[in-house]
């Protein structure tokens, strides 16, 4: 386990024990597969555990399925639907952990998840712990794609330098924390956590405090090559604008490269919808961010030859991973790579 180089909190008091960890699990449609991720937590070799499972307004049977579970640190609570950002923020006002961790409904975790997470808490000064995950990309109907493996890394200065990854289930934090960071922002469908991290990092300088890791795939993610449409492109195209926009100018300050970064993917959203003056000023913006760099200009020169544009990036399939900022990455190749080394 490795902790940040960052500063002790010189007023806080040495733990004592190890924490209780409330585990939140929105969940929404998912009656078929939700009982693997529960199954799974419940089977922690840590038992000073609770589980919440917010069910977000299931019509598919979800709460009869959580119900069958019997035991006696699992919560069920029912939602409106409210969508999965906001179900979080739901499940952990709910809870008594001193510690926090998010979960998927359709990811699953090792055994030893919590057992590896919990102590680095026994450090006052850590607030934040993260692991690394083995995430399956499925491609229905013909099956798995490929399975990597990623690890807490170093992020850029928008996170302070820290060393994390931030996807569901791979962090864990101190729940007042959180709590002191807003939670997260519920308007957001796409990158949520990493604008969680964002706003993680701020915390934790202003309160001298750290975040740790292991270096262990403790998560197992399962993602779908199978998603996407229209709606679904122009929910991620706004989730990354309203992010820009809330963390202009940390961004600015801290984080060109990844400002400038951001700015290409909103750009080749916005052109595969076919918003070509919206995807020119984003592609603009990266160009302008990173003035000495010929890869944003070279974006922004494409942007700008409509047909070559169209053919490239309204029929790209292979966006998936650039939609996700650094924090819920891990390399720092993926978004070139999804962008076809443009």
């Amino acid at each position: 386990m490795t902790m940040s180089p960052t500063a002790r909190h010189s007023g806080a008091s040495q733990a004592a024990g190890p924490p209780l960890i409330s585990v939140v699990l929105p969940t929404y449609q998912r009656g078929h597969i939700v009982a693997q991720a529960i199954s799974s937590v419940l089977r922690q070799t840590y038992r000073l555990l609770e589980l919440i499972v917010v069910d977000d307004g299931s019509t598919d049977g979800t709460a009869e399925v959580v119900s069958r579970f019997e035991d006696r640190r699992l919560r069920l609570v029912s939602l409106e639907h409210v969508g999965r950002s906001q179900a979080r923020n739901e499940g952990a006002s709910r809870a008594r952990g001193d510690v926090v961790v998010f979960l998927d409904s359709d990811d699953a975790v090792a055994p030893a998840w919590l057992e590896r997470l919990s102590p680095a808490f026994g450090d006052p000064a850590v607030a934040v712990t993260c692991c690394g995950a083995q995430v399956t990309t499925e491609r229905p109907p013909r099956g798995v794609a490929a399975t990597t493996i990623i690890m807490p890394r170093r992020l850029d200065a928008m996170y302070s330098n820290r060393i994390g990854l931030f996807r569901a289930g791979t962090f864990a934090v101190r729940r007042h924390v959180f709590q002191a960071t807003g939670g997260y922002d519920a308007r957001l469908a796409f990158s949520e956590n990493s604008e969680l991290a964002i706003r993680l990092a701020v915390q934790c300088d202003e309160r001298a405090l750290c975040f740790a890791a292991v270096y262990e795939p403790l998560v197992l993610i399962r993602r779908s090559r199978d998603r996407g449409g229209h709606a679904e492109l122009r929910e991620r195209l706004e989730a990354i604008e309203m992010i820009l926009e809330r963390h202009r100018v940390r961004y600015r300050q801290a984080g060109r490269a990844s400002y400038g970064n951001y700015r290409a993917v909103a750009g080749a959203c916005a052109y595969r919808l076919g918003f070509t003056r919206r995807a020119i000023r984003h592609f603009a913006a990266a160009a302008t961010a990173n003035p000495l760099r010929p890869l944003p200009w070279g974006r922004l020169a494409l942007a700008l030859a409509p047909p070559l544009a169209h053919r490239f990036w309204r029929h790209r399939t292979d966006l998936g991973r650039a939609h996700e900022p650094a924090a819920e990455q891990g390399t720092d190749t993926a978004l070139d790579s999804a962008l076809g080394g443009l």
